[in-house]
């Protein structure tokens, strides 16, 4: 029995997982309103030191296209876009970690259980696959 458990709980997990990476730069087709300007904002900060409006990198709060922006995420793609490139893949790839992260520190801090019911959650694996900053804000909570 328990060890039809394991096996039950490897490979919800591993699903969980595949639902993640499968086609992570494809799916979805195009990129939100707010990844745009996620991923406009670090390409402008990595060629000009300045975001779109003009202001240093070093601020409190990005201020986007009428709404505002956590600085962590943009810099975060900003930083991957210096390694990477600034794409799809980089302005999403903050989420995808945070979600990992996330699922880490339930499974060491909570156990197994916890952390595949977050895994195969469909709020965990779209948010996992998109550029808010849901699962960082995430991370930073559960760490």
């Amino acid at each position: 029995m328990k060890k039809a458990l394991i096996i039950l709980l490897f490979i919800l997990g591993l699903l969980g997982l595949i639902a993640r990476f499968w086609q992570f730069g494809n799916i979805p087709v195009s990129l939100y309103w707010d990844e745009a300007a996620i991923g406009l904002d670090a390409r402008s900060l990595l060629t000009t030191g300045r975001d779109l409006n003009g202001k240093s990198w070093l601020q409190p709060i990005f201020i986007s296209y009428g709404d505002y922006k956590a600085p962590v995420y943009i810099w975060l793609t900003t930083l991957l876009g210096k390694l990477f490139s600034v794409s799809e893949l980089t302005v999403r790839l903050p989420s995808l970690l945070a979600s990992l992260g996330v699922a880490w520190l339930l499974f060491k801090w909570l156990g197994p259980f916890v952390a595949i019911s977050y895994l195969i959650m469909p709020w965990s694996i779209h948010f996992s696959r998109i550029g808010f900053e849901s699962h960082l804000s995430l991370f930073w909570l559960v760490l």
